[in-house]
This record gives C-alpha cells, structure tokens and sequence, in this order.
C-alpha cells in the first residue's frame, strides 16, 4: 500500500492530548491516532447517518495577506479591535500569514 505524507497544524492542546494517547500506549504514532480518527469518521457516517461518507472536501491552503484577515474579520462587526490584532500578531508569529 502506497503512502502520502502531509502535515496538519494543531494547538498545542491539541498536540499535547495526542501525545499523551501515545504515551499511554493507546497508539503507537501520531499517524495510528489520526488513521483511527479517519476510520472513526468513516464508521459513524455509515452506521449512525446510515449513508456512505460524504467525500472530504480537503482545500489547498493558501497563504493570505495579514490585512485581509484583518479586514475580514473587522467586516463581521463580532469582534474588538484589540481582539483582532491580538489574533493578527499572533498569526504573524506563526508565519503561515502574508505579512501585509
């Protein structure tokens, strides 16, 4: 069986709570976790939902401006200023982010 590796970006949270299912010998990778969860996902759309899976829509990531998050997220009118370019500083640490 042919593999693709990609990678996903998760809070640190996150990250820590699939760390300790490792650990605690649940699993025995990152990569068990995650096919498990697919599997999951896939086991409960056919037996609860009782029809086959949607396909998973997976989007290409692109890089934004900083300022057009910004802008965006200003234009919903649900959050503060001072909320706002606490989430752009942040994002601009991250470097996933154009810096406008």
């Amino acid at each position: 069986m042919s593999t693709v590796t990609f990678n996903i970006s998760l809070p640190k949270t996150l990250a820590n709570q699939v760390d300790e299912q490792i650990a605690s010998g649940e699993f025995a990778s990152r990569s068990e976790f995650f096919r498990m969860l697919l599997r999951l996902y896939e086991t409960i759309t056919q037996t609860v939902v009782k029809q086959p899976a949607p396909p998973l829509e997976l989007l290409e990531y692109k890089k934004r401006p900083l300022k057009e998050v910004e802008d965006k997220m200003m234009a919903t009118g649900k959050y503060s200023r001072k909320f706002v370019k606490g989430i752009v500083a942040g994002l601009k640490r991250e470097g996933q982010y154009v810096d406008s």
